[in-house]
């Protein structure tokens, strides 16, 4: 079996497909096939709840992203690490906006600006102000949705229990 019916043995017929959507993306995955079947025996009816969740999850973390960009702590080691990449002739605002401006074909291991931000993000503790912060984010999702983690806990566990039992 080649291309075109491996394809449609493995992940059904392409028209008919199983949709989900959360608050920036939607997905689909096929209703049909050998993928839609193992799906099926791990999930039962829970198939689409669980895609729905995923989303859900997926949601959470750039909301998380999002306000981090508000969080004062955030916004004062990007302030330092902007000044600091500054004293070497470096004019970004953020870590993003040096990363965007760099033409396509800057060699990352020697560019005057690239160093400048690897010494910076070092000497105003830049990365590990930006992750903790973050977590402090999505800790915060986590505990306002804590009926749709402990959902999608359930459903993991349930796909667990199935896959134990297949393997038997």
């Amino acid at each position: 079996m080649h291309g075109e019916d491996y394809a449609r043995l493995l992940f059904g017929d392409p028209g008919q497909r199983v949709q989900a959507h959360g608050e920036r993306l939607g997905m689909s995955l096929p209703a049909n096939g050998c993928q839609a079947d193992a799906e099926h025996r791990l999930l039962a009816d829970q198939r689409q709840r669980s895609l729905e969740l995923r989303l859900r999850i997926y949601d959470g973390e750039r909301d998380a992203r999002e306000q981090l960009d508000h969080d004062p702590a955030f916004i004062a080691a990007t302030e330092r690490w902007s000044q600091c990449v500054k004293r070497f002739g470096v004019g970004a605002r953020t870590p993003g906006d040096l990363l965007s401006a760099l033409p396509g074909d800057t060699d990352l291991a020697t560019d005057p600006a690239v160093r400048a931000d690897v010494r910076c993000k070092r000497e105003t503790g830049y990365l590990d102000t930006a992750y903790a912060r973050l977590a402090v984010c999505q800790q915060n999702w986590l505990d306002a949705h804590a009926d749709l983690v402990a959902e999608w806990l359930a459903l993991r566990q349930r796909q667990h229990t199935a896959a134990l039992q297949v393997l038997g």
